[in-house]
């Protein structure tokens, strides 16, 4: 009787456009249900989520929830969507695209850096999410922050000027407490803490955002430092500019 039911739904689906061909793939504990979805609705069969999701570009991953005889569907717009444990439901993700991206080892996440002078923190923010899955990257990990710090080496070579690239991460309230695309925060209480320079955050005052730097001009050299700026300028501090961003794109477990 079930076969009969998708054989029934495939055929009238199939009668009216083209059957979509996009893959997905379960997460280690499956039992999850996206907890911020882009959309939701009620249907029949837990298949149907599936199928209204491939036919979506902003759905990258979904969760269905059987409950009183009916099934929850709710579509995120992230790969590694927000969820929660729900032992009612099932959590899906859609085949990656990680095309121009480099995997950052130890991690689920694809890194890439953009060179782009005057862009503000805002307009970075767009640009990543042009991307399918992308976003600014998250320096929530050692091995994140080491890949970052690299490919800013590496893709700079022997420039020894300021270099200032945007990531995520903003100053709500004030120049200590962080908050990050993910729902994670950060709390420091002074200037030079964590991976912050010994001079930053020096804003005063929140509304900022954070950016990786490079100096090699004058003595002290440093490489990987936090620094603090406008969100809505693309002057950084000293005459500088913003030289670009930092993308990510991260796969759930």
């Amino acid at each position: 009787m079930e076969r009969l039911r998708w054989l029934i739904f495939l055929l009238l689906f199939g009668e009216n456009e083209a059957l979509p061909t996009a893959r997905f793939y379960p997460t280690k504990n499956n039992n999850m249900k996206i907890t911020s979805p882009t959309k939701e609705f009620v249907i029949v069969e837990e298949m149907e989520c599936a199928f209204s999701c491939s036919r979506e570009t902003t759905c990258l991953s979904f969760s269905t929830t059987k409950s009183a005889g009916a099934v929850t569907c709710r579509f995120g717009d992230a790969y590694d969507a927000r969820r929660t444990a729900d032992p009612g439901s099932k959590f899906f993700y859609k085949e990656p695209v990680t095309t121009g991206y480099t995997p950052v080892p130890g991690t689920s996440s694809f890194l890439k850096l953009v060179r782009i002078d005057g862009l503000t923190w805002i307009e970075a923010d767009a640009k990543c999410r042009l991307d399918v899955g992308g976003r600014l990257a998250i320096p929530a990990t050692t091995e994140m922050l080491n890949s970052m710090n690299q490919t800013m080496i590496a893709n700079l070579g022997v420039d020894i000027v300021c270099k200032y690239f945007f990531m995520d991460g903003q100053s709500k309230t004030n120049q200590y407490t962080w908050s990050f695309l993910d729902g994670t925060s950060l709390n420091i209480t002074a200037k030079g803490d964590g991976n912050f320079h010994p001079n930053e955050p020096d804003s005063g005052s929140g509304g900022q955002c954070l950016m990786m730097t490079r100096q090699y001009a004058v003595a002290p050299f440093y490489s990987g430092f936090w620094v603090d700026s406008s969100c809505t300028s693309g002057v950084v501090q000293f005459g500088c500019v913003s030289d670009g961003y930092f993308c990510e794109i991260k796969i759930p477990n």
